[in-house]
């Protein structure tokens, strides 16, 4: 408690009421879900485009340089190059092939992750009155829009 604070305290049914209120207020209709829900899903199919764009980019770089990797092991096994040399590219090269793996697994993940995101969000907000009416006091806690939009954006 705050011995600061100006606001008197308030009876858990009291702000029930005025949480219920206040979701009812926010409540999204299912027509509007539906729609946003289509519309997500198109502009995933867009996103979708641009991802395997990406992806089909980070392949051809990761297939070259699995190619330099081949010809530097050819290289050594041919004695064209010392073995210092050679450690040394390859610490370089097996590097960039880390990297570039990184980059491919971040750009297959990243179209499925916004969406599941937006539908949390939307399912969130069209039953977030009927949840909050029937949950425990720690669920109305863990499930208060402040706490949960936080939750969804961030991870």
């Amino acid at each position: 408690m705050n011995p600061d604070c100006s606001q008197k305290t308030i009876r858990d049914e009291n702000l029930e009421k005025q949480l219920t209120d206040i979701l009812e207020n926010i409540e999204i209709p299912p027509e509007f879900h539906a729609w946003a829900i289509k519309y997500l899903k198109e502009e995933q199919s867009k996103e979708k485009q641009d991802r395997d764009n990406i992806i089909q980019a980070h392949r051809t770089s990761l297939d070259f340089c699995n190619r330099k990797i081949d010809t530097l092991f050819s290289m050594r096994f041919g004695n064209e190059i010392d073995p210092e040399e050679f450690k040394q590219k390859k610490s370089e090269l097996m590097k960039e092939q880390s990297h570039l793996m990184d980059l491919l697994n971040d750009a297959q993940a990243r179209v499925k992750t916004w969406l599941e995101r937006a539908e949390k969000l939307l399912s969130f907000a069209e039953t977030a009155k009927q949840r909050f009416e029937i949950g425990t006091l720690s669920e109305k806690k863990r499930h208060h829009p402040s706490f949960r939009l936080k939750y969804l954006f961030e991870g």
